[in-house]
């Protein structure tokens, strides 16, 4: 099942050749986007929707957990007329990353009194360096730093995904839009009245001078530098995926 999932600002599976199996059941399919997304499946609701807009919602409310057990997404699929193209993972409370509290995805117990369960806020996960979604965004901070070593300030670029253009402005660290302040952004100064800042961060802290919504920060692999002066762009990003810890691509 070839579906493009999405948690917040974050593509957690871009499509590729290999999908879900048709056979997998949504109890193995809610465990997989709680190894992602930290939402415990109690928490979480799914939005499936199709190409054309039709949605279907996957939650503890229509779906039980004998349900869930069974189903497989195949059968779900088949629930609407268009085949599912995306899958968005929506936490309804408070997430504590580390918690597996939903019954339909417990181990099965044998009813013995001896069972512990351990839980952080997510204020306390976010800020340990050995887990997962730490471990994600360490990898990712490296490939951005990687990408950026081509990007300097004076080149003529434009935005993936986008029809804006302008130079770059910065390259660097900006804290206030990272929680480990030291990930890679791209300061940009836009032809176009179409930014959203003066090259000043929301902390006030100012990277570089242009007018009032001419500049953007952006993550790396948003940015094509341009060739010549027909602005024909180098896809500087083409295997790189997007966006993992939240934070949004733009700022």
């Amino acid at each position: 099942m070839h579906w493009y999932i999405t948690y917040g600002d974050r593509v957690l599976n871009p499509l590729d050749d290999t999908g879900f199996p048709a056979d997998i059941t949504l109890k193995r399919f809610v465990e997989r986007l709680y190894a992602w997304t930290g939402v415990p499946p109690a928490q979480m609701r799914v939005v499936l929707r199709s190409k054309n807009g039709q949605e279907l919602v996957l939650d503890s409310e229509t779906i039980s957990c004998a349900e869930a057990e069974t189903l497989t997404l195949a059968s779900v699929d088949s629930r609407l007329p268009e085949p599912v193209h995306s899958a968005e993972v929506i936490a309804t409370g408070l997430v504590n990353p580390t918690a597996s509290t939903a019954a339909c995805c417990k181990d099965t117990h044998d009813g013995s009194d001896d069972e512990v369960s351990y839980e952080i806020s997510e204020s306390t996960y976010a800020t340990r360096l050995d887990t997962y979604r730490a471990k994600k965004q360490q990898l990712w901070a490296a490939g951005r730093s990687q990408l950026a070593v081509s990007l300097r300030p004076g080149l003529r670029c434009s935005l993936r995904n986008s029809n804006r253009k302008g130079h770059i402005a910065y390259v660097g660290p900006v804290p206030a839009l990272t929680i480990a302040g030291d990930d890679t952004w791209i300061g940009v100064i836009l032809d176009e009245p179409n930014g959203k800042n003066d090259g000043t961060a929301p902390d006030g802290t100012r990277y570089f001078e242009c007018t009032a919504n001419h500049g953007l920060f952006v993550r790396p692999e948003r940015v094509q530098v341009c060739t010549d002066d027909a602005e024909h762009p180098i896809d500087s990003a083409a295997t790189t995926k997007t966006d993992t810890d939240g934070i949004p691509l733009e700022i």
